[in-house]
């Protein structure tokens, strides 16, 4: 049962960044595999840190390791949809 949900939640990761590159918000070379499996370290980590070690500073550690895989503020800016756009 656990790596049924862990199979499940790697997939609702990958196919939000799926969307994310779709919509623009991410770079089209991104590799959504790559983004779940990042994020998904990142929040393992907090939660090992938070629980085991009672690091109360790794909550913004983890958002600010997200926010760098993610490329923010960068995610936000929209990414154009075709390479002839991007030289635009």
């Amino acid at each position: 049962a656990i790596v049924a949900m862990h199979t499940e939640w790697m997939g609702v990761l990958a196919r939000e960044a799926r969307m994310a590159i779709k919509n623009g918000e991410l770079p089209r070379a991104t590799d959504p595999e790559d983004i779940a499996f990042g994020l998904n370290a990142i929040a393992m980590g907090v939660n090992q840190a938070r629980r085991l070690l009672g690091d109360a500073a790794a909550p913004d550690r983890g958002w600010r390791a997200m926010r760098a895989l993610l490329g923010a503020p960068r995610a936000r800016r929209r990414y154009p949809a075709t390479a002839a756009l991007a030289t635009a």
